[in-house]
């Protein structure tokens, strides 16, 4: 006998041959199984997708009908508020002329206060102007009167509190005195040259 190696054992055989188709089995069943978690994947992916449009087609939906409540709530109240111009402005054209005839009387009556009320303090003040006038002359005429009778001497009082008696020009001193004090001769008063 030649030797070409163990005989074939046909339970093996069998054993291999039958590993060999459950593999094959198994691949085939992965296989369609992966096929159909694929497909299943897909369709998952394509109702994802149109639910999204969906979605985003509803959303732009109402934003569109909330731009149109507002635009419309936005125009309502235009409309309401130039109604409201409208009839205070035509109020105001029926009332202008009393208005302005009532403005004018506060005015003139306003102008006719202020009027009335310098022409007193200016005359007050004319009075006033005049009586300090007179007093200014009768009080220069004293001066003069003094300024006579007094033989041109002067009284004065000096920064620090000391008094003094100013003596026309041309006075001269006496050596003796009269009634007890110092006297002096004051020449006779010349007439201002003018």
């Amino acid at each position: 006998m030649s030797e070409t190696g163990p005989p074939p054992n046909p339970l093996a055989e069998r054993m291999r041959e039958r590993e060999k188709h459950e593999d094959e089995q198994y691949a085939a069943y992965r296989r369609r199984g992966e096929h159909r978690m694929k497909r299943e994947l897909r369709k998952l992916a394509a109702t994802a997708a149109e639910e999204q449009r969906q979605i985003a087609e509803e959303a732009a939906m109402r934003q569109r009908e909330l731009a149109e409540i507002s635009r419309q709530s936005f125009n309502d109240e235009l409309a309401r508020i130039e109604k409201s111009y409208r009839r205070r402005t035509a109020a105001l054209s029926k009332h202008g002329l009393t208005v302005a005839i009532v403005g004018t009387l506060v005015g003139l009556a306003i102008y006719g206060g202020v009027w009335g009320l310098a022409q007193w303090s200016a005359n007050d003040l004319r009075s006033d102007l005049d009586t300090l006038r007179q007093q200014i002359a009768r009080q220069t005429e004293i001066l003069e009167n003094l300024t006579t009778h007094a033989w041109g001497v002067e009284l004065v009082e000096g920064r620090e509190g000391q008094r003094y008696v100013l003596l026309p020009p041309g006075t001269e001193l006496l050596a003796r005195p009269v009634n007890g004090r110092t006297a002096a001769v004051v020449p006779p008063a010349t007439p201002p040259v003018e």
